[in-house]
């Protein structure tokens, strides 16, 4: 905005004056002659909002008189931000999460200079300062964090832009570390003979490796193999067996499947060996010829075997 020159005959404190824009007071008692510029434009920029397509412009004179020689209006920058929150999770004493981009432009015209701060430690950001339009990523470093809840907010400003400062509220979540399912063995070996008894068991112990809790169930398809439960939370002992009644000599196979959701998956790969019980017999005649005489007694014996 301008103001008039001061005039020859103005003397300090005979021209006082305010001046307001939308009914909000910028310029408070203004002595213009008191600034000692004789015959030169006195500009003084303010920011304003016009929301409704106009300006209003009202001088009031303390002293003398007030009067508007020229006014220029320059559309001010404006702060725009693609979010307003953030929210990050992990899991304590893993690696940090990946970073978040938010986006800063201009939503006004001229040049729009910016600043960011944070206060929390754990809250990276990639530059501080900038202008104009930018991608700002925001990161977390959770080395070192137990387990809990963190808060910061980032603060942009922009000095002379309209809807400066703004914030973005940043939430950290970690919790413990993440449960991993793990089982003592992949593989099972079953064997007896067809028409015996059942073959002795195998025991798979369950555990988790990782933190927190695991539940998990196990499931398998053939109807011949047993599983002393199907579910139970870890740590755990798992029997796998077989009933062989009405199966016929041979090899015989099956997965045992065991759960435990973001835990993970592990099989147990199941065979069952079953062996023929057929016995074999063996046959014979026994030859005797006996001859006698008066003076010796002799004895021939043969065996013939066969099959």
């Amino acid at each position: 905005h301008s103001f008039p020159t001061r005039r020859s005959s103005d003397l300090p404190h005979q021209r006082v004056f305010n001046v307001s824009l939308n009914g909000a007071r910028v310029i408070a008692c203004r002595d213009r002659a008191s600034q000692g510029v004789d015959f030169k434009p006195l500009d003084m920029p303010f920011p304003i909002v016009v929301t409704d397509g106009v300006l209003r412009i009202d001088t009031q004179a303390v002293t003398g008189a007030a009067l508007l020689n020229a006014i220029q209006i320059t559309p001010a920058p404006g702060l725009q931000l693609s979010t307003a929150s953030l929210s990050f999770s992990g899991f304590a004493g893993a690696s940090s999460p990946a970073s978040q981009i938010v986006n800063i432009t201009n939503s006004g015209a001229g040049l729009l200079t910016w600043t960011a701060n944070k206060t929390q430690s754990w809250l990276r950001l990639s530059s501080s300062s900038g202008n104009g339009a930018a991608a700002l990523s925001i990161s977390v470093a959770t080395y070192g964090l137990p387990a809990g809840t963190y808060n910061d907010t980032v603060t942009i400003t922009a000095p002379g832009a309209t809807r400066s400062p703004k914030s973005i509220s940043v939430t950290l979540s970690l919790t413990g570390a993440p449960a991993v399912l793990s089982v003592s063995t992949h593989a099972a070996a079953l064997s007896s003979a067809a028409g015996g008894a059942n073959p002795t068991s195998q025991s798979v112990s369950i555990s988790n490796t990782g933190g927190g809790a695991l539940n998990w169930t196990a499931a398998k398809t053939q109807s011949w193999l047993t599983l002393t439960t199907s579910s139970g939370a870890a740590p755990a002992t798992l029997s796998i067996g077989a009933l062989t009644s009405g199966l016929a000599a041979g090899v015989y196979s099956d997965t045992v499947t065991i759960s435990a959701g973001a835990a993970g998956t592990q099989t147990v790969a199941v065979t069952l060996t079953l062996t023929s019980s057929t016995t074999q017999t063996q046959t014979g005649t026994l030859v005797a010829n006996w001859t006698f005489d008066s003076n010796m007694v002799s004895n021939n014996v043969a065996l013939d075997s066969s099959g």
